[in-house]
């Protein structure tokens, strides 16, 4: 995942990840965890949109085509 668009200035603290539909992470742009970590997406389990921790301010963001 070495083609992600991420600006200079995000770039050390972005992590964009391709997950399955039970959060497997498939492919990270770090290139740490594919295949070995799972995300828990929390309550709703939605295909779309975004969250934000509130511990962390941590923003994800999901899609399913």
């Amino acid at each position: 995942m070495s083609g992600v668009r991420v600006a200079p200035e995000d770039r050390d603290r972005t992590r964009v990840l391709l997950i399955d539909a039970g959060g497997r992470v498939l492919a990270a742009s770090d290139g740490r965890g594919a295949l070995t970590e799972t995300l828990h997406l929390g309550p709703g389990q939605r295909t779309g949109g975004f969250t934000i921790d509130a511990r962390t301010g941590t923003v994800r963001s999901r899609c399913r085509r």
